[in-house]
C-alpha cells in the first residue's frame, strides 16, 4: 500500500519541526498516524469494493492510493491545520457526532452540507487521565 521509510518519516518530521510549533517526537507520531489512516481507508474502500463495485468508489479508491501524507508543508498554517484536525479525531467525540448528524440527514432532520459544522459545534472534549490535553509545543 502506502511505501514509506522510516527515513521519510524522520525527513518529513524535522521539516514539520523546523517550524516551531510542534517538537520532532510529536511530529514523527504524527507522520505515522497520517500512514496508518490513509492505509486503512484505502483498505476500507477496497473491501467494499470486492463486496460491491461501484463506478463512485473506484474513483474514491483512485484518489486515497495518489495521496502523499508525508507531502513538504510550506507553511507554518499547514502543520496548525494538521495538528486541529489531529486533536478534533483524537481527543473529542466529533467521529461520533459526524456520524449522528449523518443518520439526521439520512432521515431528511437536518441539510446534509450541514453535517460537519453541526458535529464541530456539537462535540465534546475528551480527557486523558483527567488532565488537560496539551495542544501544541513550542520551540
Amino acid at each position: 500500500m502506502v511505501k514509506y521509510t522510516e527515513e521519510d518519516i524522520k525527513k518529513w518530521a524535522e521539516h514539520v519541526a523546523s517550524f516551531c510549533i510542534i517538537d520532532i517526537k510529536l511530529a514523527e507520531k504524527i507522520a505515522r498516524e497520517r500512514i496508518i489512516y490513509l492505509e486503512k481507508s484505502i483498505e476500507k474502500l477496497e473491501i467494499g469494493q470486492r463486496r460491491q463495485w461501484k463506478a463512485n468508489r473506484a474513483k474514491l479508491l483512485k484518489l486515497a492510493k495518489k495521496k502523499r501524507p508525508l507531502r513538504e508543508l510550506k507553511f507554518a498554517e499547514e502543520v496548525l491545520q494538521i495538528l486541529a484536525a489531529r486533536n478534533r479525531h483524537k481527543y473529542t467525540d466529533y467521529d461520533e457526532r459526524i456520524r449522528e448528524m449523518t443518520v439526521k440527514a439520512a432521515q431528511g432532520k437536518i441539510k446534509h452540507k450541514d453535517i460537519k459544522m453541526m458535529a464541530m459545534k456539537a462535540r465534546v472534549r475528551k480527557k486523558r487521565n483527567n488532565a488537560e490535553i496539551p495542544i501544541s509545543v513550542g520551540c
